[in-house]
């Protein structure tokens, strides 16, 4: 389930394009029902961070603040 912010249509419009660039060729057509979800899950969580990250949502890397000296 994806925040609302991140559009499903841009999930679905990246991935057959990871796809049709010989990643899963038709000789190994099963493996294609095998790493889709998991390649799905994790486009969508790679969007997902960098969407809330562009938001400010989700900030790992900024340093801490520095202590005020009174």
């Amino acid at each position: 389930m994806s925040p609302p912010f991140v559009p499903k249509i841009i999930c679905q419009s990246l991935y057959p394009k990871l796809l049709s660039k010989n990643l899963l060729t038709k000789r190994n057509a099963l493996n294609a029902y095998v790493f889709a979800p998991i390649g799905s899950r994790w486009l969508n969580a790679l969007i997902v961070l960098i969407a809330a990250e562009t938001m400010d949502l989700y900030t790992p890397f900024k340093a801490p603040k520095e202590a005020v000296r009174p």
